[in-house]
């Protein structure tokens, strides 16, 4: 996913989740590594 970063471990492989709300700034993403999802806001 270019250049997310997993916020737990820093691990690299992560995957898209879902795009949250109206506005799709914030994107729930799933870490392939340490197997937590995160937020990230763009």
């Amino acid at each position: 996913m270019g250049d997310v970063i997993c916020p737990v471990c820093e691990g690299t492989a992560v995957s898209l989740h879902q795009q949250i709300g109206s506005a799709l700034c914030r994107t729930l993403y799933y870490c392939e590594y340490c197997s937590e999802p995160f937020e990230q806001f763009g």
